[in-house]
């Protein structure tokens, strides 16, 4: 039977499949990246094996009030705002606004997924993030579980009656 270590204590594999899944993706994604230029995939002169994503042209720059186009036009997604501000590593919680194509605010937004994916990893989070209306449009969304340092891209996917639309944000976690 596999072991996994856990601070003072074992756990088997087959016994703590989440936490046995976590360790195998952090130690599985140590893909090389020059700290200095952010640029994925090159190794940096020390050698080491850190993600720098700090100039990535593919990571949003975080602002309160910040607003996606979905990919129909049917739908905005506005992040109104971010605990912590901008998103970290770890725990996030978000507050969204969905607006319809009149730029009104949608109270009743249905959200069919909403995903954390790190794109340079191939994976995303654990935990699954869900959005529980405020009543005025905007939802509070949690836990966005950004766990590790790198590009994330969180895509929100909701209907509005018979509309469905779905966006995207990128923010570089960690450096």
């Amino acid at each position: 039977m596999t072991r996994i270590a856990l601070g003072t204590t074992s756990a088997s594999l087959f016994g703590y499949p989440a936490t046995a899944v976590l360790a195998l993706l952090v130690a599985s994604c140590s893909s090389a990246g020059n700290a200095n230029t952010g640029q994925p995939g090159s190794d940096s002169d020390s050698g080491s094996t850190v993600i720098g994503c700090a100039n990535d042209p593919r990571a949003d720059t975080y602002g309160a009030g910040m607003s996606k186009v979905g990919s129909a036009k049917a739908l905005t997604f506005v992040l109104v705002a971010a605990r912590p501000a901008p998103p970290a590593i770890n725990d996030n919680i978000w507050t969204v606004k969905v607006l319809d194509a009149s730029g009104n605010p949608v109270p009743n937004a249905t959200f069919s997924a909403i995903k954390t994916w790190m794109p340079d990893h191939g994976h995303g989070s654990l935990e699954t993030p869900m959005a529980a209306p405020n009543g005025d449009g905007t939802y509070s969304v949690q836990p966005l579980d950004l766990f590790m340092n790198g590009l994330w891209q969180i895509t929100f996917t909701a209907q509005a009656g018979a509309v469905s639309d779905s966006a995207t944000f990128s923010f570089c976690i960690g450096g």
